[in-house]
């Protein structure tokens, strides 16, 4: 928390930063990330819980990124969303790893004051994107600020069409017990999630 108080210092009207959960458990060493959330809104700040309910979705933008070798698009760059041939056993094994993080998510904020967001919901258009900054920066006290970003979705056609042997994915998915079209297990089995993120 020391390391937060300190960078927090001195910046102006707000402060903000990413946390995932195997942030808490495996840099901060605290087995219940839970914990570590309610200890931070006790202190004053404000959780805003974005995520993506597509895991389909967020498991291939994070295989197309490190084929295209960047995490992050921009606007002034023109590249051409190509299909690509993803291995089927790769791809479940991320999903896999994707489901896991979201259970362990989903018990970690469950419960505390939070702003809610999905990428979906919130971040699809810029209409949609202004209303998300406004209850964002009126849950924090702020006065209403105009947002800009030279970034944009580093893929925008359908997902299933950007994978070239989606048969084969879409079978995999389904063998393992994956629903193809949301990514999310079929038969959850909440006690997996923490076992991957501790020590």
């Amino acid at each position: 928390m020391t390391f937060l108080d300190n960078a927090s210092r001195g910046v102006g009207q707000a402060f903000g930063f990413h946390l995932k959960p195997i942030h808490v458990t495996r840099l901060q060493g605290q087995p219940d990330p839970h914990l570590f959330l309610n200890d931070l809104t006790r202190q004053g700040w404000r959780l805003i819980h974005l995520q993506r309910r597509d895991l389909v979705a967020q498991v291939f933008s994070v295989i197309y990124a490190a084929h295209a070798g960047r995490y992050h698009f921009t606007n002034d760059r023109r590249d051409e969303d190509r299909p690509l041939a993803i291995k089927p056993k790769r791809f479940v094994r991320k999903l896999r790893a994707w489901n896991d993080m979201r259970e362990l998510e989903q018990r970690a904020i469950r419960g505390l004051d939070a702003i809610d967001l999905s990428y979906e919901g919130d971040l699809v258009d810029p209409v949609r994107r202004d209303k998300a900054l406004a209850r964002i920066v009126a849950s924090l006290g702020l006065p209403p600020a105009p947002m800009s970003s030279s970034l944009r979705k580093s893929v925008r056609r359908p997902v299933w069409e950007m994978i070239a042997n989606a048969d084969e994915v879409r079978d995999a998915m389904v063998a393992a017990g994956f629903d193809p079209e949301t990514g999310r297990r079929l038969n959850p089995e909440p006690d997996l999630a923490p076992q991957m993120f501790r020590r």
